[in-house]
């Protein structure tokens, strides 16, 4: 069936109060096809279905045992806009995480949030052993839930010192919501202020305004960095932390 063909066809699903086994099934069907607006038509379809009282839940919920990803991934999306999601999608929506996709990434990530602190063994696991994405996508997962613990500690400071630049990011923005333990979290992100990546540096020198916690060290690589720095945005970022810890530049030798 044509893109087209298929989008007509859920169009009127999706604005029909009652729908037969048959057009339950070629809805799910299509929760697995290629093309991502097919796809998610199909979810909305069937949330409109599922709040007009057809009963559409178990075959989302057999849905979720497909070999297909992708059909497991549009269960379980749909599952999420008619209500809470299952603890069932828990590890589809992790495995989405690791997608090549970043809008897939993230619409998995905040369905995976809704369900709250019952997510972070699955979640904590997945930061340290999954790929690139998932464990930056994990780290900015503990970071929204902000419950903090030894474990989730653990999992942040190794991540600051991952191979993958956007792992060492989202370790570094779980770390300024996280801590428990400011003047710990200012020494990493001191560390991280002299890392290899511009990017780090600039986001670690941020960090360090939002942590609020100025020792010599850091008032030192502040001023520094807004008085010295090549890079434009590192400047930037200084002269910020500067204004949110109050400091001011010693005066010039005369």
């Amino acid at each position: 069936m044509t893109a087209p063909d298929a989008l007509n066809a859920i169009a009127r699903l999706g604005t029909a109060t009652s729908a037969s086994v048959d057009d339950v099934a070629f809805l799910i069907a299509h929760l697995g096809d290629p093309r991502k607006l097919v796809q998610r038509r199909a979810a909305e379809a069937l949330a409109v279905l599922a709040q007009a009282g057809v009963l559409v839940r178990p075959a989302l919920l057999q849905a979720l045992d497909d070999a297909q990803l992708p059909r497991r991934w549009g269960a379980a999306y749909a599952l999420a806009r008619i209500g809470p999601p299952p603890p069932a999608a828990i590890a589809t929506l992790i495995e989405v995480m690791g997608s090549n996709d970043g809008d897939l990434r993230w619409a998995a990530a905040d369905i995976l949030k809704r369900l709250g602190p019952q997510i972070l063994p699955p979640v904590i696991g997945i930061a340290s052993s999954g790929n690139p994405p998932q464990r930056k996508m994990a780290l900015y997962c503990l970071r929204d839930l902000a419950i903090s613990s030894v474990e989730v500690d653990s999992v942040i400071t190794t991540a600051l010192t991952d191979v993958d630049v956007g792992v060492r990011l989202a370790g570094l923005s779980a770390l300024v919501r996280v801590t428990r333990d400011a003047p710990a979290a200012v020494a990493w992100v001191v560390r991280l202020a002299r890392d290899a990546d511009a990017g780090v540096r600039r986001a670690a020198m941020s960090a360090l305004g939002s942590l609020g916690h100025c020792t010599v060290e850091v008032k030192r690589i502040v001023i520094e960095a807004a008085q010295t720095s090549n890079d434009p945005g590192l400047r930037r970022a200084a002269e910020r932390t500067m204004r949110m810890l109050q400091l001011r530049p010693p005066n010039p030798i005369r």
